[in-house]
């Protein structure tokens, strides 16, 4: 496809295709458990993970491989929500994300 326009909106073009997007569905529901086990424990910093509990992009699941792997990283699930919490629940997500950065900026 040849885009006219900025890359990020030729992008979103490509994936409404049923093709791309059958295949975006694939690639992220197979979970990369060799990736998360052998890097995500390499982060050391301060991390949140929020997920939508009603994801069916990404599995819960892969946000509990992340969790258990990077230490001491925090999990919040979002019931109702799906893949983009910080769009769904704004309000929600932003006061977790301002709440988790105030408490690991004073420890």
């Amino acid at each position: 496809m040849n885009c006219n326009v900025p890359a990020a909106t030729c992008c979103a073009r490509r994936s409404r295709s049923p093709p791309a997007r059958a295949a975006t569905l694939r690639r992220f529901q197979i979970p990369d458990d060799h990736f998360v086990a052998n890097n995500a424990g390499r982060i050391v910093a301060p991390t949140l993970v929020l997920w939508g509990e009603e994801d069916r992009l990404v599995p819960l699941e892969a946000a509990r491989l992340y969790v258990r792997a990077i230490r001491g990283a925090k999990l919040i699930v979002y019931t109702g929500t799906g893949h983009l919490p910080q769009e769904e629940v704004p309000d929600k997500s932003a006061a977790d994300v301002r709440d988790f950065l105030l408490a690991t900026s004073h420890s």
